[in-house]
């Protein structure tokens, strides 16, 4: 089965959560995404998907230590990271922080 782009997680927007932040008086917040990718072309393509597709976008980075600056600065619901980063595999650094 191939992973696709869609919408954001069915967990979302669950009626629980949307009736919770609708009493609070706010929108439901949509999920949060880390782009960790070293090819720029790449990466532009990916963020420019996940934001059509309701994602908000955290940040962007191009090294492992630039993306943990960004995910404590404001931390993702998820990431999606180049394992290849550079010459090393520092993506798995990254995926397991």
């Amino acid at each position: 089965r191939q992973p696709t782009v869609g919408t954001p997680r069915q967990e979302a927007a669950t009626p629980r959560r949307v009736a919770a932040e609708a009493e609070k008086g706010t929108e439901p917040r949509q999920p949060g995404v880390l782009v960790v990718e070293d090819d720029t072309l790449i990466a532009m393509m990916v963020e420019q998907a996940l934001e059509e597709s309701g994602f908000r976008l955290c940040g962007s980075a191009m090294s492992a230590a630039e993306a943990l600056r960004l995910a404590e600065a404001d931390p993702p619901d998820f990431a999606v990271v180049d394992i290849a980063l550079g010459p090393s595999k520092a993506g798995l650094e990254v995926g397991r922080a």
